[in-house]
């Protein structure tokens, strides 16, 4: 479930704020002024929106539009990287989507608010006042990763003109129930590749990239930051996958305060999970050609790690595309999901705290 943070500065705001924290158990309330059960860490708007622009998937503010878009101008970067904003005015009669209302879901939000406090959504993108699924609202409904995101603009335009674009998927990539998505799939000269091969974009109009790689790992302790990033990237380039695509990082459990690996995944927002030796050891009893190491088992209690870290699941649909590598002190796997069904994600924002 996705995090959000409520900014809000006066009496109204924090009681128009409290009530929708009060139903929904994933936001954050945030206050450079004192209010009992807000977050007041910060002594200026602009720095708490700083913080918040790098640590919450949305953010709701509660105060005039015109305040809002002064203090949020220094911190907007791009559409695939900025949090969706949504602002509601201190009488709670408007919830406007303000920035990232397609890939940041800053529309759903907007809707979930406004159903919740029975006022006016204010969507303004042009797509959906004129009833067109966008590229990027598929994007972000299929968990798919757009580059180069600039040609967003390109295909939306063209689908606004009543023209038709082209997706093809991929040979390991599946659309449940057909292979054409609607008007999405049609001859012509917009063409889009769904895939996670690391091919030159300019070789298709854009690309879209679905989260089907695994990425096991094991390296000594204290390993260089530096090191382990000039690795992990070289390797993927070696096998022709693209970095958008990495679904997670993952190693053993001695391994979770590895500096290198958290550096890593926070660098480029890609989960880190670790497992039990027991749990890897299980990969191996199911997998018996992969090999066990003596060595490996005599320090961690398994008979390997990046390996059975990459194959690791419930539903054995991992196989791997690169077995064990050793690079200068580290190891690394790469397995794929296969096939990859494309499922539309539960794209709702707010939790009810009765939910678990």
């Amino acid at each position: 479930m996705k995090k959000i943070g409520l900014i809000a500065l006066t009496d109204k705001g924090f009681l128009l704020g409290e009530k929708i924290a009060t139903e929904y158990s994933n936001i954050d309330l945030l206050t450079v002024k004192a209010r009992k059960d807000w977050h007041i860490e910060w002594d200026k708007l602009s720095v708490l929106v700083e913080d918040a622009f790098e640590k919450y998937d949305g953010l709701i503010f509660i105060m005039a539009l015109g305040i809002v878009v002064r203090v949020i101008k220094e911190n907007i970067k791009s559409k695939d990287l900025d949090p969706a904003i949504v602002v509601i005015d201190e009488q709670g009669r408007n919830t406007i989507s303000v920035l990232s209302g397609h890939l940041g879901g800053g529309n759903n939000l907007t809707e979930e608010i406004a159903h919740f406090l029975k006022n006016n959504p204010v969507i303004t993108t042009a797509t959906d006042v004129n009833n067109i699924y966008a590229l990027d609202s598929f994007a972000s409904d299929y968990g798919l990763e757009i580059e180069p995101v600039k040609n967003i603009k390109k295909f939306n335009s063209a689908l606004l003109n009543g023209e038709n674009i082209e997706l093809i998927l991929d040979e390991s990539i599946e659309l449940p129930g057909k292979n054409r998505f609607d008007r999405f799939f049609s001859s012509s000269e917009l063409k889009g590749f769904i895939t996670n091969k690391d091919i030159p974009s300019s070789k298709w109009d854009i690309l879209l990239r679905p989260k089907n790689i695994i990425i096991g790992v094991g390296c000594k302790k204290n390993f260089s930051t530096d090191k382990f990033e000039q690795n992990f990237l070289n390797t993927l380039k070696d096998n022709n996958i693209s970095l958008k695509s990495v679904k997670e990082i993952r190693s053993i459990q001695i391994k979770k305060e590895e500096q290198c690996i958290l550096d890593f995944s926070k660098k480029y927002k890609i989960p880190f999970v670790t497992f039990s030796s027991n749990e890897l050891n299980s990969v191996f009893n199911k997998n018996t050609m992969l090999k066990k190491s003596q060595f490996v088992y005599k320090n961690t209690g398994t008979w390997g790690v990046a390996e059975p870290a990459a194959l690791f699941s419930e539903n054995d649909n991992l196989y791997l595309i690169l077995s064990r590598k050793e690079i200068d002190g580290m190891t690394i796997a790469i397995s794929e999901e296969k096939p990859f069904v494309i499922v539309k994600n539960d794209n709702r924002w707010l939790k009810r705290k009765e939910e678990k």
